[in-house]
């Protein structure tokens, strides 16, 4: 009876799936049920209102994310509904921004949840899912510090002395990856060097006690603002970094200027204020709202995410510095414009594409003036398929963005040589004469190295295309067009990279011809399946009481035995065997559809012949 009256908890992955129910029920549920949603961006107000008791003669149905799991106690709930998922936010190294995924909670996860309904009095909990998939769950999360964005952790690292977070007494250390792109960073905002020792603008940037790009940001516009004359250049950056530091904006679109007036009320403002004194600056956040453009804005941002520019591909898409492609809802205030700088976006797992959460126009001019240091000069080669020749060209590049792009005359040939080898590592080896004689000698290097890899290289395809530096490019320089490709010798290639005993150890256990009896140089061809095929007439492999063997003993040559038409007539590894038992049936055969050639009835003990009996006798005779 309690559990009827009490309200209800249910444990949903993520504010979307929060608000989609939320707008299900309203219309379903009885008028004394309040909906409170709950998680991490709301509002102070709007999270007290989920916690708070139910008022008298109402129950409360609150809809949360993993926010509800530990720490707090929502009176009143006699009813936990776990779905048993959480959305988990995890660092992505290749873009340098958090991505968030559908995973399922751990055992240690779902007693948390159910925890929740017995805080007060009696609860029950409905696990949407049965007690066979519980025992398949992890039995505890997996540490932050595997998944989390470690810039902030490597500048204190920094701080007190330490290049390098494995040298931390760690419980579990961190993703590599991960640490190695917050290091990259500090490096690239000047608050480390290359040796990861904290410069002084480093120190400068830790005791604002601010996020370190916001860090960066707030000195660069400080230093920026002295230069120009211009203060509140350093004004308008502590209104920036407030606001993004905050938990939660309201209002809709991603432009950037049209929340900066949330950073003079409030929480925001106070830390404003913290701010402008630390830098020496006098006045109220209001004060430098005033003095607000988008110039300075986006020029300001830009130094702090430099690697977050944008240029715009499509109708909604931009193409960040870093190579990501991010998109931004549909008639945002902000679509059109060619440049932006994006202060906040978001990667969900099964989008190609993240979403800006906001952003500043960013004019062009930038580029070409205060922000021209980021863009440098490269030089770029690659091929033309269409035409399948080679082309060059300088390019402005911003990261991954290109800005302009001038023809080449003058190609440096080892470009044109790197060129080859990326598009060789793009399309395969197929763009060579990767002809049967040189896949028979891979099969063959393949054996021989299966027996001494110290003499005999990998030479299998990936192997191939992983040494290409070693192998091919110093034959590339004069190749400026596909064709030319074709007419190198792979096969002589392959084998340059062998020393001479090694060839002569190649020649010798895995011969490319097996010289019969009769004097014929039968081929012997091998396979991706280590076997060797020799493939011969019959009437030469007369009197052999065993089929060949290769690689000092321990590789048997499987006999392809041939009609005196050259066709197929039996399949063997064991040559004994054969002569004893399946030559019976094929001599039967044989005899009437060749009758001038020889079937004798012992072929073990019979010399060996490559004419007809008539002339086999004539020359015995």
């Amino acid at each position: 009876e309690a559990q009827q009256q009490g309200s209800i908890l249910a444990f949903l992955p993520g504010q979307g799936e929060i608000q989609r129910l939320k707008h299900y029920l309203q219309s379903r549920v009885a008028a004394n049920v309040r909906i409170c949603p709950l998680y991490g961006s709301l509002s102070a107000k709007e999270q007290d209102a989920a916690i708070a008791p139910a008022n008298a003669g109402e129950r409360k149905l609150v809809l949360s994310t993993n926010l509800a799991e530990s720490s707090l106690t929502i009176e009143g709930i006699t009813l936990v509904v776990d779905s048993g998922y959480k959305r988990q936010a995890s660092f992505n190294p290749r873009s340098g921004v958090t991505r968030l995924g559908l995973k399922r909670i751990s055992q240690a996860s779902a007693t948390q949840r159910a925890g929740r309904a017995g805080r007060t009095s009696a609860g029950f909990c409905l696990r949407l899912w049965g007690q066979e998939e519980h025992g398949r769950l992890p039995q505890a999360d997996e540490p932050e510090i595997l998944h989390a964005d470690l810039l902030s952790m490597a500048l204190d690292a920094a701080c007190w002395g330490v290049r390098s977070l494995s040298d931390l007494p760690l419980l579990t250390p961190p993703a590599r990856a991960n640490e190695a792109v917050a290091w990259q960073l500090l490096q690239s905002l000047q608050l480390v060097d290359r040796q990861r020792k904290l410069t002084a603008h480093g120190r400068a940037a830790y005791a604002l006690g601010a996020q370190p790009r916001l860090a960066h940001m707030l000195l660069r516009a400080q230093s920026l603002g002295q230069g120009r004359g211009e203060p509140e250049l350093a004004g308008l950056a502590c209104l920036l970094a407030a606001l993004l530091e905050a938990r939660s904006l309201a209002g809709n679109g991603a432009d950037i200027m049209d929340k900066l007036s949330q950073a003079t009320q409030g929480l925001e403002a106070r830390q404003v204020g913290n701010w402008l004194r630390r830098l020496g600056l006098n006045g109220k956040a209001a004060d430098f709202l005033k003095l607000a453009n988008r110039a300075d804005c986006a020029l300001l941002l830009a130094l702090a995410f430099p690697d977050r520019i944008a240029k715009a591909r499509g109708v909604e898409g931009y193409q960040l510095a870093n190579g990501s492609g991010v998109v931004l809802d549909a008639g945002d205030s902000l679509s059109g414009c060619e440049f932006l700088v994006v202060a906040d976006y978001q990667e969900t797992e099964g989008r190609s594409a993240g979403r800006i959460y906001l952003a500043a126009e960013l004019p062009a001019g930038l580029l070409e003036n205060e922000l021209a240091f980021l863009c440098t000069w490269q030089q770029q080669a690659g091929w033309d398929e269409s035409k399948g020749r080679f082309f060059a060209e300088r390019q402005l590049r911003l990261g991954e963005i290109v800005l302009k792009r001038e023809a080449e005359k003058e190609v440096d040939p080892k470009l044109r040589a790197q060129a080859i080898m990326t598009l060789l590592r793009s399309k395969g080896l197929a763009l060579l004469n990767m002809d049967e004689d040189v896949r028979q000698l891979q099969f063959r290097l393949a054996l021989a190295r299966s027996k001494d890899p110290s003499l005999f290289p990998d030479s299998s395809d990936p192997a191939l295309l992983d040494s290409l530096e070693e192998w091919l490019e110093p034959f590339l320089s004069d190749i400026k067009q596909l064709k030319g490709l074709m007419a190198l010798d792979i096969k002589q290639l392959l084998l340059n990279r062998l020393e001479w005993q090694a060839q002569q150890m190649l020649n010798e256990w895995l011969p490319s011809h097996w010289k019969m009896a009769t004097g014929t140089r039968a081929p012997i061809r091998y396979d991706a399946g280590g076997r060797a095929l020799l493939s011969v007439r019959l009437q030469e492999a007369l009197g052999m009481a065993e089929s060949p063997r290769l690689l000092q003993g321990e590789l048997t040559v499987t006999m392809e035995l041939l009609s005196p038409a050259q066709r197929p007539l039996a399949l063997t590894a064991d040559l004994a065997s054969f002569w004893q038992g399946p030559y019976v049936e094929v001599k039967k055969e044989m005899r009437g559809r060749y009758p001038k050639h020889l079937w004798p009835d012992d072929p073990a003990n019979t010399l060996p012949t490559k004419f007809t009996k008539k002339k086999t006798l004539n020359i015995q005779q």
